[in-house]
């Protein structure tokens, strides 16, 4: 019997000898590999002989594809990740494509930003991943994933009413009114709008946006609550008031936010309170970072702002101090305005630095934290002379707002001269009749539901939070004191087109918002003026900020 040895080859290089071969580095998909055998006898006679068989390329193989997040919504960016293996021990390269349903391409890359298109809750989109090794083999595989939907946002309510008084009177006509820039549903998905009024008294089904007067009895409270859909999903919002006898006095009207799906901030819900010595609260809205209205700058921090101006109950608390203390309270005509809900002015500019941080104090002392006073103060209380801190916007205490932060504040995303439950609105005229509408080409509804202006009605200075608020939440932005901001007057504005802020040195400070003596184009969310640091007077007070 004969023993033949055998030798393998390829390209005229030796791999091996022995009857069997195992593949190994030294050939490649392609090459030609032949085994040799030769037979001796005893003799020395031989015969030999071959056969080949060429390389074949295992294809690469995708074990896992996942598409992140999955449920997403439709501003969220995807991210696609396959993993892979080859058999062969080749390099692997891992392409992807994202199509929606239509096989339209929607991205060549590993991620997708489906805020670039327009898809809503329900469509349908894929990733595709496609591997391929060295030697050009392929494996691919898909994964799909749908969209999901939202809530639409919680609408910011409002009601209002026919009479001219600052509560709703019995007889009174009273109208729901929604903040245009709340309804909105985070998807881009149309929302329909519906309204719902409620009472103990039996006035049957209401679900229109007016309730008639007929309905509207003394010292009963009544409720609108506004229901927005997308078709899907609800989200509600509701204001309540109560009624009054002619020239009575009632609650005030307040949001009231029902059982929002999702938790969203709109600048109303989203503030935080600080409980006075007296038990009084300090309410604060979150006003969120953003670009102002008209595009003049940005703000680059979200800030907690006073919802109303700060009130001589509020200054009283906690320093001890009365309008009375600082200066005259009324005139011949009449008073300025006296009482703990009413504003305090007869107020320099030092004396509310000096209060912005006897706050930040109280804050401290009551909860803990370590809040950063944002003025240095020399001198004694009243009499301080201050100066805002370096680093001023950045610091964590309550402090006067810059130039750039009210009017932000002040606009509510509106870009004209006032703010309405119905959207940006110009004046009618710079008059003083009590008649002067606010144009908002909706219900351009009268000024004197937004502002104290021209000192008509009542002489002086009203109790802050008596009239509609705008959309973050901010009573008496326009008119009832002008409110002290931190910039010197020095500086052009807005004076750079991020963060604008003025701290030249100057004694001369910018106040804004005019005051129940200006009449309306001096209280325009533009308009200023600037004062004297030590000038104290009945139509100027404050308005705390503080950055979050």
């Amino acid at each position: 019997a004969l023993t033949p040895s055998y030798v393998w080859q390829s390209s005229g290089n030796t791999l091996g000898t022995g009857s069997t071969y195992t593949i190994d580095s030294q050939v490649s998909t392609g090459d030609v590999i032949t085994c040799t055998a030769t037979a001796v006898d005893s003799h020395g006679g031989t015969a030999s002989g071959s056969a080949s068989v060429v390389m074949t390329n295992t294809n690469p193989q995708i074990t896992d594809l996942q598409i992140t997040p999955d449920p997403g919504y439709n501003d969220d960016t995807y991210t696609c990740t396959a993993t892979a293996t080859d058999a062969d021990g080749d390099a692997i390269t891992i392409a992807y494509q994202w199509t929606d349903s239509q096989g339209s391409t929607l991205s060549s890359t590993d991620s997708f930003d489906a805020s670039t298109v327009a898809m809503y809750p329900g469509d349908t989109f894929s990733c595709t991943a496609v591997a391929t090794d060295t030697s050009g083999g392929q494996d691919s595989s898909s994964v799909s994933t749908v969209l999901s939907n939202r809530a639409p946002n919680t609408p910011v309510v409002y009601i209002s009413w026919n009479g001219v008084g600052a509560y709703p009177q019995q007889g009174d006509t009273l109208y729901c009114n929604v903040t245009n820039s709340s309804v909105y549903d985070p998807d881009g998905t149309a929302v329909s709008t519906s309204y719902s009024w409620l009472a103990a008294v039996n006035m049957g089904t209401q679900n229109t946006p007016v309730l008639n007067g007929s309905y509207v009895i003394a010292g009963e409270a009544y409720s609108c609550v506004v229901t927005l859909s997308d078709g899907s999903l609800t989200s509600q919002g509701a204001d309540l008031v109560q009624a009054t006898t002619r020239g009575g006095t009632q609650i005030q009207s307040s949001a009231i936010m029902l059982a929002p799906v999702d938790d969203q901030c709109d600048g109303v819900s989203c503030g935080e309170t600080l409980v006075l010595p007296d038990s009084s609260v300090l309410e604060f809205s979150s006003v969120l970072s953003g670009v102002e209205p008209l595009g003049q700058y940005e703000l680059t921090q979200d800030v907690f702002v006073m919802t109303s101006e700060m009130t001589q109950g509020a200054v009283d608390a906690l320093v001890g101090v009365q309008p009375v203390d600082l200066g005259p309270v009324q005139d011949t005509v009449g008073s300025y305005g006296i009482g703990p809900e009413y504003p305090m002015y007869n107020i320099t500019w030092h004396q509310a630095a000096w209060i912005a941080n006897e706050t930040t104090i109280w804050h401290n002392q009551t909860t803990g934290d370590s809040l950063q006073g944002c003025f240095t103060c020399s001198g004694l209380g009243q009499n301080s002379i201050c100066a805002p801190v370096s680093s001023y916007t950045q610091c964590t205490g309550y402090r006067l707002p810059t130039q750039a932060e009210w009017e932000y504040a002040a606009r509510s995303t509106s870009d004209l001269d006032f703010w309405t439950v119905d959207g940006p609105a110009v004046l009618s005229g710079d008059t003083c009749s009590g008649l002067e509408t606010l144009i908002d080409g909706v219900n351009n509804p009268l000024a004197n539901l937004y502002s104290n202006f021209c000192g008509f009605g009542q002489y002086g200075t009203i109790e802050v939070g008596t009239l509609i608020p705008n959309g973050f939440g901010l009573f008496d932005m326009h008119g009832n004191v002008a409110e002290w901001t931190v910039d010197d007057s020095s500086c052009a504005f807005p004076s750079s087109v991020v963060d604008p802020y003025c701290p030249s040195g100057s004694q001369h400070k910018v106040v804004r918002g005019g005051s129940w003596v200006d009449t309306l184009l001096q209280q325009t969310a533009a308009s200023s003026e600037n004062v004297d640091a030590a000038t104290f007077d009945e139509t100027i007070g404050l308005r705390l900020f503080r950055t979050q």
